[in-house]
């Protein structure tokens, strides 16, 4: 096999086409027609929430004494349409950069194609409501 192949192999389980193309020295196009002679395709990153069976049953178990408890007290109330969004420390990963280079998806997964997530990174949460009166004011909420 070719050095560069063989260079190639080790740079395309953590580079961008782009970024092998300039540390290799060669252009880009060459780098993808490397990538057919391999038959190595690109592969997205798997996104697994870091839960254990135990996090799991008590969620449900919470979801379901939640639905019980609170069934009649939002049946008469005015219509809120409300929104939130969280924003967290850490960030997240664009899946559209993020590829794996590999023959098949079961490579791809042994080479690092999922990626964990912590269960309460540090975030900021903000809310906001709408109703026939109006907009309600944006609340922020810390963890």
């Amino acid at each position: 096999m070719d050095t560069r192949k063989q260079k190639f192999r080790s740079l395309a389980n953590t580079h961008s086409q782009r970024q092998i193309s300039l540390k290799l020295k060669i252009s880009v196009g060459s780098v993808s027609k490397i990538l057919k002679e391999l038959k190595l395709k690109p592969y997205k990153k798997r996104k697994n929430p870091l839960l254990t069976p135990n996090h799991v049953k008590k969620r449900y178990t919470f979801s379901q004494l939640w639905r019980k408890k609170n069934k009649i007290m939002f049946k008469n109330l005015p219509i809120l349409f409300s929104d939130l969004k969280i924003f967290t420390v850490d960030g997240g990963l664009n899946k559209q950069n993020q590829r794996i280079y590999a023959i098949s998806r079961e490579e791809a997964d042994k080479k690092g194609g999922h990626y964990g997530v912590n269960k309460n990174p540090l975030s900021v949460m903000v809310w906001i409501g709408m109703t026939e009166f109006g907009l309600t004011k944006p609340y922020f909420i810390g963890e």
